[in-house]
């Protein structure tokens, strides 16, 4: 091997040498840039670990990386910082095979900080699927804004009943309701509120946070009253089954017999 021509100083926890060879490192595309731009013998990293940085140098020396479930969420920060392509393709396999119930919300937030479409979409359809199991977790409670948003207003969203979802938004507001009231609008605009009990409306709209905050009150008001419209029409409704929101339908269908029915028949 040919003597190192560049130093990789990492100061993430300390300093720690990595002596390299400018051809080698000019293979990645981050590293490339850089040399196009200065011809200092040292190189100043930050914001990665000692271990990651060994692994993805050793990458670049061999064309091979081992990610596991312990460190996956690091590497992937770091290749995507540095374009490593293909370590995030591998970063994304490795969160892929270990997708579950229990760590479905928390890729789901990985995938979209990093822009992980395959992952994202995987992650998401898991978290539909999973409603039911992962509405009281607190990775629930932790879901950035615009990620609850699309997750709550899903029309693939498996629900018991609309409570559930109501529930689980009123639990992600209470969270920290000072940051997150200035969201309820557009959440309120995803839940299905006519399927939900008047009593959880009522809750709302005299929650402390929400009673000044006229354009809830008017789709809380609005939700009630088609509710008393429709007072007096049967439903034919069996809770005890899962419901995806796209199969449910406001639309009523008179029967002979004299049933009523809420469910699309498409």
């Amino acid at each position: 091997m040919y003597p190192s021509d560049v130093i990789v100083i990492n100061q993430q926890v300390g300093e720690e040498d990595f002596p390299c060879h400018r051809a080698v490192l000019a293979w990645n595309s981050y590293f490339r840039a850089m040399f196009a731009h200065t011809k200092d013998d040292t190189v100043q990293l930050e914001g990665v670990s000692v271990h990651v940085f060994d692994k993805l140098l050793n990458y670049l020396y061999t064309g091979k990386i081992t990610v596991t479930t312990d460190d996956a969420q690091d590497i992937l920060a770091a290749a995507t910082m540095f374009q490593f392509d293909r370590v995030v393709t591998n970063c994304e396999e490795v969160f892929l095979q270990n997708l579950e119930a229990a760590n479905c919300l928390k890729v789901l937030c990985i995938a979209d900080v990093y822009s992980c479409v395959k992952l994202k979409q995987r992650a998401v359809s898991m978290a539909l699927d999973v409603f039911q199991k992962v509405l009281n977790s607190e990775e629930m409670l932790e879901l950035p804004a615009d990620l609850f948003i699309e997750y709550i207003s899903d029309k693939k969203l498996v629900v018991k009943s609309e409570d559930d979802a109501f529930k689980a938004a009123l639990g992600w507001l209470n969270k920290d309701v000072d940051k997150r009231i200035a969201h309820l609008p557009k959440i309120l605009d995803g839940l299905r509120l006519t399927q939900v009990k008047e009593s959880l409306l009522s809750k709302l709209a005299e929650h402390a946070a929400v009673r000044d905050m006229e354009e809830c009150q008017m789709k809380i008001r609005a939700a009630r009253q088609q509710q008393h419209d429709s007072v007096g029409e049967d439903s034919c409704d069996d809770s005890s089954q899962l419901h995806l929101r796209e199969l449910m339908s406001p639309d009523v269908l008179i029967v002979v017999g004299g049933w009523t029915v809420h469910e699309s028949l498409r």
